[in-house]
């Protein structure tokens, strides 16, 4: 996301892919269903639920 501050600097917010693979896990999402929305490899997304989504 992306906007202007008060100085019209860009400001830009992201959200890292882990985050984006934790919250969907969390959600309930099967990991084929988050492999597809956010185009990360198997064993990305398999690393991400094991270590971080517990």
């Amino acid at each position: 996301m992306r906007f202007y501050d008060l100085d019209w600097h860009i400001i830009e917010i992201e959200e890292t892919m882990e985050s984006v693979v934790k919250r969907l896990f969390n959600m309930g999402q099967t990991m084929d269903e988050i492999c597809e929305k956010s185009s990360m490899p198997v064993e990305f997304v398999e690393y991400v639920i094991n270590t971080l989504a517990k």
